[in-house]
């Protein structure tokens, strides 16, 4: 399986992102950009650590 699908098979799937539950229909420009840059940071951070996990 190459890379990038075992990580998104990874962080998706088998971690149960909470990422997944939070998209919707809402405009971007109609978040509040603090919460939005936090959710932005989380999503690296487990992004990172998958990644880790993988290698």
């Amino acid at each position: 399986m190459p890379s990038h699908l075992a990580i998104f098979k990874k962080f998706f799937v088998e971690m149960g992102s909470r990422y997944v539950t939070q998209t919707g229909p809402e405009l971007l420009d109609s978040i509040d950009p603090p919460t939005l840059a936090f959710q932005v940071l989380g999503f690296l951070w487990e992004y990172s650590m998958v990644q880790q996990e993988i290698i």
